[in-house]
């Protein structure tokens, strides 16, 4: 019901003008970031079970690649993190694309549509220079919530994360799946890695890998280079993809540390940019960043960004097919809801 009447309102301030006059206004010597994660044709929603708040039809990312471009300068992420240090104020609204993690679906999907309409963007990529299609801890979590049969059983070794696959009261498996990588994101150090190192055993024990591997799938090196050489920047998100403030601080190095050779060992050059796991940070982890020769950083937190601010604490809105499946979606969720 509540979907319902978000899509109703919306409509309406989009008939009406108001959402688009509001972004005019709002926009106005500010920079706007978008944070995609995984851009797929709308029937694969429909056919896939996936992640909830991962994904966006590539048709609505058509649209709304097409509606910002008469309308904002779309530059890389690297041009407003030179703008937001130096402090000098700019005229025309700014707007930059980035893409979380370095799926092969924003290469099949996204990049064409980029490609073809000149527009750069920003990937944030995990790990050293060799890639790999290995599922992260969450899309694990959440492949063995789908697949688990007896709720009974204690798959992860963590009370917080099996009570809520076991629980009766929750029958919708996305949904638990959904709490269970919330919780997840929650846990101290030492649960997470337990849990996580669980949940990947519990995985591989019960499912064929084989039969994820399209679902899962990574930008591979050659992916990488051919959008390199079109517009497309690539910058890090640390070294396993941990929520930074969750960890020991003895790790934060090898975490953050830009793995410049790896990558131009096999012909890539890394942007000093950023990229904070879930956008949770802290002053240590921006200290190692600035100590690492990073220029700047992208959050999580919603707003525009303006001269002079931090340009480690970029604002960024995170965009999925639940508040931006439609154009009245998006065109409130980076105005009206943008606060």
């Amino acid at each position: 019901m509540k979907r319902v009447l978000k899509n109703s309102a919306t409509r309406v301030l989009h008939s009406a003008g108001v959402a688009a006059l509001y972004i005019k206004r709002k926009s106005k010597k500010k920079a706007l970031v978008l944070s995609y994660h995984r851009v797929v044709p709308g029937k694969e929603i429909d056919e896939s079970r996936m992640m909830p708040g991962m994904y966006l039809s590539s048709e609505a990312f058509q649209e709304e690649i097409e509606w910002l471009r008469h309308r904002f300068d779309l530059v890389p992420l690297e041009a407003i993190i030179k703008k937001v240090r130096t402090g000098l104020p700019w005229e025309r609204p700014l707007c930059a694309v980035t893409f979380d993690d370095g799926w092969k679906d924003v290469y099949e999907h996204a990049f064409p549509v980029l490609k073809r309409t000149g527009v750069p963007a920003t990937v944030f990529l995990v790990g050293a220079g060799q890639r790999s299609d290995t599922l992260n801890c969450f899309d694990s979590c959440f492949e063995s919530v789908l697949r688990v049969k007896d709720f009974g059983t204690e798959i992860s070794g963590v009370e917080e994360i099996d009570a809520i696959i076991g629980a009766d009261d929750i029958t919708d498996k996305r949904e638990k799946a959904r709490l269970a990588i919330h919780t997840l994101r929650g846990l101290p150090y030492d649960k997470f890695v337990l849990a996580c190192n669980n949940l990947t055993r519990y995985l591989a024990s019960h499912v064929d890998y084989a039969s994820l591997k399209d679902k899962y799938q990574m930008l591979s090196i050659d992916n990488i280079k051919h959008m390199s050489e079109n517009g497309i920047d690539f910058g890090y998100h640390s070294k396993s993809h941990y929520i930074l403030t969750r960890i020991p601080e003895s790790l934060l190095d090898d975490e953050l540390v830009i793995p410049t050779q790896e990558y131009l060992s096999v012909g890539i050059k890394l942007k000093p940019v950023f990229c904070y796991p879930d956008g949770q940070y802290n002053e240590k982890i921006i200290s190692v960043l600035e100590n690492n020769g990073y220029q700047g950083a992208v959050t999580l937190n919603k707003g525009y960004n303006t001269c002079g601010g931090n340009p480690f604490v970029l604002k960024r809105i995170n965009l999925h097919e639940g508040n931006a499946g439609s154009l009245p979606l998006f065109l409130t969720s980076i105005g009206i809801l943008n606060r």
